[in-house]
């Protein structure tokens, strides 16, 4: 999954304690990372898999596909 640029732990736990209440940022990193499975990184391109694949394969299949 991937979330807006610029977002990060301390700004959804910050947001989080406004509308939930009070938990350790500890905790709230744990259940993110544990129960969710939430990463932060930019990733290097943003392509689909279909033009993943499309750089992948051979001048014949390229034919084919368009």
């Amino acid at each position: 999954m991937y979330l807006e640029e610029g977002l990060n732990i301390t700004k959804m736990y910050k947001e989080h304690i406004v509308t939930n209440g009070a938990a350790t940022v500890g905790q709230y990193r744990e259940i993110l990372n544990s129960e969710f499975n939430i990463a932060f990184f930019k990733p290097k391109n943003d392509q689909c898999q279909l033009c993943t694949a499309y750089k992948d394969v051979d001048n014949d299949i390229k034919l084919n596909m368009q």
